[in-house]
């Protein structure tokens, strides 16, 4: 019999905003405070919050070189999902195709445009109040990993 076990961060984030992102992530519970640098076009990464699934994450977004931070701020947590479908597993489990999956995850492609526009910078000049939409799922089919996408 063969086991597998994978281990996965809490959380991960994967922007599909053009540019990176600053994200201050706040755990009001632990009294932390954190910033970190979201990179954008569709890369995944992991998302450092202090605590463990009980632990309740603030996080708020700069998408322009200002000083200020966009508000309102974005809830991070467990609760945001429902456990029976998130860390719902399927009756057969083949551990070659889920290790078929998982090789091929990170394989993402950012959705608003191709290869061609690779080297542009992009240049974000100060922005009237934007907010950021996000998503809440697992970032991929067999992690217990909380993804919060980004959405322009």
């Amino acid at each position: 019999k063969r086991t597998l076990a994978v281990l996965w961060p809490l959380f991960t984030v994967k922007s599909n905003l053009p540019m990176n992102a600053q994200v201050h992530i706040e755990t009001p519970t632990l009294n932390v405070r954190l910033d970190a640098i979201v990179k954008g076009k569709g890369e995944l990464q992991q998302l450092y919050c202090p605590g463990t699934i009980d632990h309740s994450h603030q996080l708020t977004f700069k998408l322009d070189k200002s000083n200020s931070l966009a508000n309102p701020y974005v809830p991070l947590n467990y609760s945001l999902v429902n456990h029976q479908k998130f860390f719902k597993k399927s009756e057969k489990q083949d551990i070659d195709e889920i290790l078929s999956v998982l090789s091929k995850f990170s394989e993402s492609k950012w959705p608003y445009f191709g290869d061609e526009l690779d080297n542009i910078d992009w240049v974000v000049e100060d922005q009237p109040l934007t907010h950021v939409q996000v998503r809440y799922q697992n970032a991929c089919l067999h992690s217990c990993s909380l993804l919060v996408e980004l959405i322009p």
